[in-house]
């Protein structure tokens, strides 16, 4: 009895790892699997319908891994709504736990139906610990949890890759942003009447010592995930300063240059301060760092964005809105939020058919910014037809690989030179 889990009647994980290694010792060299399982959101079960229906969850769960009718297999609970099934490599077995989980997962509850997700490692190397195959059947899970489209997830060397990566990845990330190994480039944004620079937007870039260029997706999501993108994203604010405090001193075009707030950050308490607090430490004005906080941070929560927003701009900030459009909230955030600008995604035009409905949208769009006094930006502009259609429905802002990239901030200043010898000249 003390080898059972009292709740389920299955293995405890002890007892579990023991078993499990016992049938891989008596039946090599033949092949096995271990099948994760976790209970999505299990702690809503208990708070809607009762600690008592999520423990019966459990003993169902319990019984159906109990009754199992799989030979030379085993199955345990590793902790709370984790559980974990030993069997023959077999995709018979395989699909048969499944199809009986769901089959409970759908029927256990009236009204609502119980998500399952599930991880697979196949056992490749038997000199890793029960433990250490539970763990990467339990990275395989979360490859899958949450995604509805795909039945499980599946450990392989894709996946250990990518995990590998990630790992890299954080335990570097503390010393880069220590060593100033983050760098922020620029993309411009282009007045389309004359074809000048008028702006930039700030991105970041890592140039590792021993990997050299990484580029954003391949460490952003980490960070919004791990929280390190708060700090990331306030180191990029402050190199921005310290770019127009130079070009101040130098006696360069101030240009304004955007930053990126996230949805992260939307919920730091002293973020207007700190913000402010950068503008004042570098002498700056307030309309030369333009703040875009992007559509989707608005359905997160919308009265403390719009609470932030008025800070903001209180301040003396131009703020924008970026990837306008994108999300469903947007004439109601128009009506809630001091916005300045608009930043619209052309995927309007790339995704345009036969009747040219996005077209006729884009160009309401543009004009109800009008009608509202907003300015607005076209960004995603890569063909020169995009440009001309944008200049045609009155949008004379873009940015987009049509004219630049993002390019390093020497290359940048390259680029301002003629601006501001037109300056001078005019």
């Amino acid at each position: 009895m003390i080898e059972l889990d009292q709740l389920t009647g299955v293995l405890c994980k002890e007892s579990f790892y023991k078993n499990a290694q016992d049938i891989l010792k008596s039946t090599f060299p033949a092949d096995f699997e271990i099948l994760r399982l976790n209970i999505e959101k299990f702690n809503i079960i208990n708070e809607i319908f009762g600690e008592d229906v999520g423990d019966r969850l459990l003993q169902a769960i319990g019984k159906t891994l109990q009754n199992l009718a799989i030979p030379s297999s085993v199955s345990g609970r590793l902790y709370t709504d984790n559980f974990v099934v030993l069997y023959p490599a077999d995709e018979k077995y395989r699909n048969l736990i499944l199809a009986i989980l769901k089959e409970l997962s759908v029927n256990f509850l009236s009204h609502y139906i119980i998500q399952i997700a599930y991880g697979i490692y196949h056992i490749t190397d038997l000199d890793l610990s029960i433990s250490r195959m539970c763990d990467r059947a339990n990275l395989a899970l979360k490859s899958a949890k949450g995604n509805y489209l795909i039945e499980y997830g599946i450990y392989n060397d894709e996946l250990r890759n990518k995990i590998l990566q990630e790992q890299h990845i954080i335990s570097q990330m503390e010393t880069a942003l220590k060593e100033r190994q983050f760098l922020i480039w620029l993309q411009p944004k282009y007045n389309t009447t004359n074809e000048k620079i008028i702006g930039s937007e700030a991105l970041v870039r890592w140039c590792q010592p021993d990997k050299g260029l990484v580029y954003p997706n391949d460490f952003i999501p980490i960070f919004e995930q791990n929280g390190f993108i708060t700090k990331l994203d306030r180191y990029v604010w402050e190199e921005a300063c310290r770019l127009l405090a130079k070009w101040r001193d130098s006696g360069k075009d101030i240009l304004p240059i955007s930053i990126n707030i996230s949805r992260i950050d939307i919920y730091s308490p002293d973020l207007v301060e700190f913000i402010a607090g950068l503008v004042k430490k570098y002498d700056l004005k307030p309309e030369w760092l333009q703040l875009e906080i992007t559509e989707s941070a608005y359905t997160d929560n919308a009265q403390q964005i719009i609470d932030v927003s008025y800070k903001l701009r209180q301040a003396g900030f131009t703020l924008l809105m970026d990837d306008f459009g994108s999300g469903y909230s947007s004439l109601n955030m128009l009506n809630d939020l001091p916005v300045d600008i608009l930043k619209l995604d052309l995927h309007f035009l790339k995704s345009d058919g036969q009747n040219g409905r996005s077209s006729n949208i884009l160009n309401s769009i543009v004009r109800m910014a009008q009608w509202l006094d907003l300015g607005i930006i076209a960004e995603g502009v890569e063909k020169k037809e995009e440009v001309d259609f944008l200049r045609n429905i009155g949008c004379n802002v873009v940015q987009g690989y049509y004219y630049s990239k993002p390019v390093p901030v020497d290359e940048y200043e390259k680029m301002m030179v003629p601006a501001q010898k037109n300056k001078e000249l005019s």
